[in-house]
């Protein structure tokens, strides 16, 4: 026998020593090895009474009740004949002790293990069996055993009551473990499907997953049946089912379901179950789930009798699950084709544009053959205004087209966004540049024949040319100042980027540098919106948000100027001020009110992620403003790019210091189940678009059940943004959300006013549920 081959052979020898995991199993073994002993308990006594000669009848009749016992833990189950051979065993092994009396201690192990087995019938029946055996040996007692003594008939007869009784307590023991198994078991496969589908973005494969998974629930819960069924027509076409079925039709009735079809769950009363019995063999009953993931989908549920109701909640979360990861596999699929293209034009978008330029630059030997165009559609507003959007999106369509056309195959063109566009020319002369674009300027300004009408509009195109070493920053900045300055100049015309035109009084380039030089200038303002926890509702933490006391304009407000700040480079410098600034704010707060805890959000660009030494400065801020890192949280925005190996480094990094990191606008781009998988996320900030509809809207409502449970399960925390209602409040604490933000509690408020709202949210935590808000609102 070889090493291998006596592993397994002694393994297989020690099995039945060694306890199961699973619940039900490990009782089972346990009530066994009770009922094993029980029967060996009476050995001695057999031994010590065999005056009669019966030793060997005595000891083959405990011999098989234990035989008969292993088997049906091996078998996991009893066939008929095992209880049989109890019966006669225990006629047997009565008759030869003593005192009958004596096997009924053995007796009432065997009902205690055989409960854990079978249908609650078939223990009554057992019981009967067992009852039984106590009658014959009374009978026989006497033409066996003569006259020897024996406890009185009444006596022994009387504990039959007693026996059916411990039936009643065994089966229900019985069920409560299985009950509690299989519970664990259908939490177990939530769990491990939650995990499975997180970065899994191919819906056939989310399908697939989704359907395992459902036929998982269907063995944890014996009996249960699931279907899918799709509207097709007048009849619904079965997508799919997992269960028992006779004869399972590849279509049934729409009859079938009668109120589901409002795209609300239905109850077992909205199901038509006769077609439905008739597929399976037997009647069942029946419920209706509405899909979200698919319109005019349901999930039809049966089980015998009634449907255990925390089965019907596990499929329902698994419906669940399945359409976050579909919708997030739709948002998926959207964002790969945004990677590279507009959506309306076809042409590259910015991301595109700027990737494309930095590998031409990288590759070419001569530079200066790399021209830059950068074209802005002269008065397409009033297009627009005139003639309506759809008007206006067929004229960028025949832009796009004549750039093409223009510009030959090997330029790359774009569409960095609204009316503004950009080409890259490589291995052109400085006069080719300047005479495709004049050539272009004058195709685009030609009339367009639009569906319902004519329009014309002209193009200020900057052009710039690459140098040895250029920065591509700089060489964008080049082409666009360029481009200004051919509308400053009277529009529809060409301007090539010359240095003196960096001192033309332009308001696009005085504006840039204004915002360029605002940190320095001592001009950011940093307001605070409370984060609140439920369902207490005490301030736990607050979001930076930056505003611009401009010298000329007032107060701006980030769509303003941050995306001008992202595209120049200044927002470094806007960002590096508010840490620093919403950290010795937040330092302020925790020295005036040492026992509360007041954590600070700051959102993060893709440019400062981008940046070398970012960890580096969140480690200066934390040690010259003396916040804990447990005090700082990272936001991250749609913008950043998540794909980079370098920003996902630093974010980990940052999590190694102690610094929480959260994905705000979660649900709907690039705050992914991706994000989850591939980033050490401590906060989840649920859209405020989902909020917005939850209250009325089952889909709204569905996708932040499912994305509470899922961040459960990973341990991280969910935050819901925009709150403005209280029926909101209550619908996400019935959720589970653990945190709220939004208009119902605060707007935005300066640091000042932030104090004395602290001071009303403190006195107004765990007050009356329709004061709190209303007092905190109007506390500053």
């Amino acid at each position: 026998m070889t090493a291998i081959q006596q592993h397994h052979f002694f393994t297989a020898l020690w099995n039945p020593f060694r306890r199961p995991d699973c619940m039900t199993e490990g009782t089972r073994w346990l009530f066994t090895w009770f009922a094993v002993a029980s029967v060996l308990l009476t050995v001695p006594i057999i031994v010590a009474s065999d005056t009669n000669g019966v030793l060997l009848v005595a000891l083959t009749a405990a011999v098989a009740l234990i035989a008969s016992w292993c088997s049906a833990f091996i078998l996991r189950r009893i066939p008929l004949a095992l209880d049989l051979i109890d019966f006669v065993a225990f006629v047997a092994l009565a008759l030869t002790l003593p005192d009958p009396m004596i096997v009924l201690g053995v007796m009432f192990g065997a009902i205690w293990l055989r409960g854990l087995y079978g249908s609650t019938a078939r223990s009554f029946i057992r019981c009967s069996l067992y009852s039984l055996a106590l009658v014959i040996t009374v009978v026989l007692w006497v033409p066996v055993n003569g006259s020897a003594a024996m406890t009185p008939p009444v006596v022994v007869l009387g504990t039959i009551p007693t026996l059916f009784l411990t039936v009643v307590i065994v089966r229900q023991l019985s069920m409560v473990l299985v009950s509690r198994e299989q519970s664990m078991r259908r939490d177990r496969e939530l769990s491990a499907t939650g995990t499975l589908l997180l970065g899994v973005i191919d819906e056939a494969d989310i399908l697939v997953i989704g359907w395992a998974a459902t036929q998982e629930l269907c063995l944890a819960t014996p009996g249960l049946r699931v279907l899918r069924v799709m509207r097709d027509g007048p009849v619904l076409r079965v997508d799919g089912a997992t269960g028992q079925f006779d004869s399972l039709p590849a279509q049934l009735p729409g009859t079938v379901i009668t109120s589901a079809s409002n795209g609300k769950d239905a109850s077992a009363t909205d199901v038509d179950s006769l077609p439905l019995d008739a597929a399976v063999g037997t009647p069942l009953a029946w419920a209706c789930l509405a899909s979200n993931a698919q319109a005019n989908t349901w999930i039809l549920v049966g089980a015998p009798g009634t449907i255990p109701a925390e089965a019907l909640v596990s499929v329902r979360a698994l419906s669940n699950q399945v359409s976050l990861a579909l919708r997030n596999s739709t948002v998926q699929g959207e964002l790969t084709v945004q990677v590279s293209s507009d959506p309306l034009t076809g042409l590259n978008n910015r991301a595109s544009f700027m990737a494309k330029l930095t590998a031409i630059l990288g590759t070419v030997d001569d530079a200066s053959g790399v021209h830059i165009f950068f074209l802005d559609l002269d008065d397409f507003k009033d297009v627009n205004d005139l003639l309506g959007h759809r008007a206006g999106n067929e004229l960028l369509i025949e832009v796009a087209e004549r750039m093409r056309s223009n510009t030959g195959s090997n330029a790359i063109c774009a569409r960095l966004g609204g009316d503004e566009f950009a080409i890259i020319l490589a291995g052109k002369s400085d006069s080719d540049a300047l005479c495709i674009a004049t050539a272009l300027g004058r195709s685009i300004a030609e009339p367009v024949t639009l569906e319902r009408n004519t329009a014309q509009v002209g193009v200020s195109i900057g052009i710039a040319t690459a140098a040895a070493g250029i920065d591509i920053e700089d060489l964008v900045h080049q082409a666009d100042v360029a481009m200004y300055a051919a509308k400053a100049n009277g529009k529809n015309r060409v301007q090539v980027f010359e240095p003196g035109l960096l001192r033309v009084d332009n308001p696009r380039v005085t504006f840039e540098w204004q915002l360029a030089a605002a940190a320095a200038a001592d001009e950011l303002v940093v307001h605070y919106q409370p984060i609140l926890d439920l369902p207490g509702l005490q301030c736990t933490a607050v979001e930076a948000l930056v505003r611009w006391q401009h010298p000329e304009r007032g107060l701006l407000f980030p769509g303003d100027f941050i995306d001008i700040a992202e595209r120049t480079g200044a927002i470094i410098g806007i960002g590096a001020f508010v840490m620093r600034r919403a950290c010795l704010d937040a330092a302020a707060w925790r020295t005036a009110n040492p026992g509360a805890p007041m954590a600070v959000h700051v959102n993060v660009s893709a440019h400062e992620l981008d940046c070398e030494g970012f960890v580096d400065s969140i480690i200066g801020c934390l040690a010259d403003t003396g916040t804990l890192a447990k005090d700082l949280i990272i936001e991250l925005t749609e913008t950043v790019v998540l794909d980079s190996p370098a920003a996902i480094g630093r974010l980990r990094a940052i999590g190694a210091l102690g610094v929480g990191i959260a994905i705000d606008d979660f649900g709907t781009g690039y705050a992914s189940l991706t994000s989850l998988r591939a980033l050490p996320v401590d906060i989840v900030k649920i859209d405020m678009s989902f909020v917005a509809g939850a209250v009325s809207n089952p889909f709204d409502r569905s996708v932040i059940e499912a994305i509470v449970r899922l961040c459960a399960q990973l341990g991280v925390a969910t935050v819901a943004e925009g709150v403005e209602r209280l029926d909101q409040q209550r619908l996400l604490e019935a959720l589970g959300t653990g945190g709220v933000q939004g208009y119902l509690y605060s707007r935005p408020l300066s640091a000042a006013d932030l104090t004395a709202w602290l001071e009303a949210n403190r006195a107004a935590a765990g007050g009356a549920e329709t004061d709190v808000g209303g007092l905190l609102r109007t506390s500053v």
